[in-house]
């Protein structure tokens, strides 16, 4: 489907990108809006990686998305990415610089010990500091409707993960 980050730096990406047939997915190349523009001048990339923490928070993961004319990838591992994710504007499929989050990459979508969770997450987290598992319908991630990122963090399960 793609091909992540197979060598370091725009102007490598950018060289690689010309010589497959597979779309080229920037990541560790895509740390800042700036970075994100130098991608799309040399055409080094059709996608970039998007997480929430890497470019220092949502406000700054959004400013990433809205500085690409072609979408990103993001993984729905927290109610912060779902949150952004969801946030990120979206335009027609057809507009050239649409700005939309639209490749769920890894999906290790976190769940409540206990409690009946997806299994596309795989193994990759036993458990959830959320009081609440995250809610899914029809395939799909519903994003937290309660105030801030929308969870309630279980103070016990925080305290005994810290211990």
């Amino acid at each position: 489907m793609l091909c992540e980050q197979p060598v370091a730096g725009a102007s490598q990406l950018a060289r690689v990108a010309a010589r497959i047939s597979v779309p080229v997915m920037a990541d560790e190349s895509a740390w800042t809006p700036h970075d994100i523009l130098e991608l799309d001048q040399l055409n080094a990339a059709a996608y970039f990686s998007c997480y929430v923490t890497k470019p220092g928070g949502l406000w700054r993961a959004r400013q990433q998305a809205e500085a690409r004319r072609t979408p990103s990838a993001w993984s729905p591992t927290s109610a912060a990415r779902s949150s952004w994710a969801s946030a990120t504007r979206r335009t027609s499929t057809s507009a050239r610089r649409s700005r939309r989050a639209t490749l769920p990459s890894v999906c290790p979508v976190t769940t409540v010990a206990g409690t009946p969770g997806p299994s596309v997450a795989g193994v990759y987290y036993t458990d959830d500091v959320v009081a609440e598992p995250f809610r899914f319908a029809d395939g799909r991630l519903l994003v937290p409707d309660g105030p801030g990122l929308g969870i309630e963090v279980d103070r016990q399960k925080l305290a005994a993960y810290a211990a």
